[in-house]
């Protein structure tokens, strides 16, 4: 299994999705912080805060921390 920190550092919630060996649907407040635990593997991830979306690919495999942010560029 992979142990996974997420930062938001946004000020609007964050709604992650994660698709692959484990499915989870989670909310982060803003400026929150939320660790959890997932089966290894390859994920597809999508990531919706302030009607803003973003959506990747991720291989978990052992612990790691994500940070989102909003960028103005």
């Amino acid at each position: 299994s992979s142990s996974i920190t997420i930062n938001n550092s946004t000020s609007y919630p964050l709604i992650l999705r994660y698709y692959g060996p484990s499915v989870l649907k989670v909310t982060i407040p803003a400026y929150g912080n939320k660790s959890m635990t997932l089966s290894s593997g390859s994920y597809k991830v999508a990531a919706t805060a302030g009607g803003l979306n973003y959506a990747g690919t991720e291989y978990l495999s052992g612990s790691y921390e994500s940070k989102y942010y909003i960028s103005s560029y």
